[in-house]
């Protein structure tokens, strides 16, 4: 039930404004565990009429942002983005065309390090009817850069390739499906943990040429498993003005830009009882939950109740005080303030 502030002065449309609960929903940042077990990638050399390939499991973390939107729950569609991270494998590779060292060629690239980015954001992800939270995105609105490493050539041509100039990057075809499962672990206050295990599929082509004039065809393909738990309020929180999952110091200078916003007021501009405008109640909304944090963030620091009615108290006291030196102006002939 939504609390209405009363100029009155009594203290039960003080609490009714306390208890007033209206937010948006925020992204959520986590980074992603990649299990190298289950990911691997696959490096295949093709130059007309030789090819080899060689293929290695992968390590590292992709740091990912989540966001489920105003729905308070699952949405039929959420946003999906990658940000950064480190794809590696746990060797290098080695790959021979032909027969060097006169008719052929030693691939050998080594110290490979990737990343994920979205060149688009935000990405999409769909949720699907199987059983359970599990959404389908596709891997094209994806970009797979390896900037970090080297491609060394030798045999009937000679040549290195720094990766950090040079990068081997790409995008899986448009309809290459990943999937993204969500998996609910407990609730803790406004928030719920969520397990996230994502199945990524990498399948990426590339051409270069040597400095003797011979062309090869690099093809990846592969899939990186990974998966990451963390907290997520998915109503939000009243007070949360900056849309970080928490309510602290942070939120009030939103709070202070739009005081006295009369219509059109967001969570995202102060409004914290989704009325439409920015006023004292939305203060006093912040002041309750000030200090609500997931629990990964540390022990949730709710104001003690006795702090905040005597600050709902003053503040009620200022604005019945307004009212009735209004009043008083009015009676005796002068304009209410």
């Amino acid at each position: 039930m939504r609390g209405v502030w009363q100029t009155t002065g009594t203290l039960s449309a003080v609490i009714g404004v306390l208890w007033t609960s209206a937010a948006a929903a925020y992204p959520v940042n986590s980074t992603l565990a990649i299990n190298s077990t289950q990911s691997s990638l696959k490096v295949e050399a093709s130059s007309f009429p030789f090819s080899d390939s060689d293929t290695h499991n992968l390590t590292g973390t992709i740091n990912a942002q989540f966001d489920f939107r105003d729905s308070g729950s699952f949405p039929a569609n959420g946003g999906l983005t990658f940000t950064s991270g480190a794809i590696a494998p746990n060797a290098d590779y080695n790959l021979t065309l032909g027969f060097p060292p006169v008719l052929g060629v030693n691939i050998d690239p080594s110290g490979l390090v990737g990343t994920l980015s979205t060149p688009l954001p935000p990405g999409v992800m769909t949720r699907t009817g199987a059983s359970g939270v599990v959404y389908q995105f596709d891997a094209s609105q994806y970009l797979l850069t390896i900037n970090q490493g080297t491609i060394v050539v030798t045999g009937s041509a000679d040549q290195t390739t720094d990766l950090s100039q040079e990068p081997v990057t790409g995008s899986a075809m448009h309809g290459t499906l990943g999937t993204m499962t969500f998996t609910t672990l407990g609730t803790s206050g406004p928030y719920t943990q969520l397990s996230a295990a994502m199945d990524f599929p990498i399948d990426i082509t590339q051409s270069t040429e040597t400095d003797s004039g011979m062309t090869v065809d690099l093809h990846l393909t592969g899939a990186v498993r990974a998966t990451s738990t963390f907290w997520v309020a998915l109503s939000g929180i009243a007070g949360d003005f900056n849309q970080d999952g928490m309510v602290s110091a942070a939120d009030l200078p939103i709070f202070k830009a739009h005081n006295g916003m009369a219509s059109g007021a967001t969570a995202a501009t102060g409004d914290a009882d989704a009325n439409g405008r920015v006023d004292g109640n939305d203060f006093l909304v912040w002041q309750r939950n000030q200090g609500t944090r997931p629990p990964s963030s540390g022990v949730t620091a709710v104001p003690e109740p006795a702090s905040v009615v005597i600050a709902a108290v003053a503040l009620g006291g200022v604005l019945c005080w307004k009212q009735r030196r209004g009043r008083e102006s009015f009676a005796t002939g002068g304009s209410p303030r």
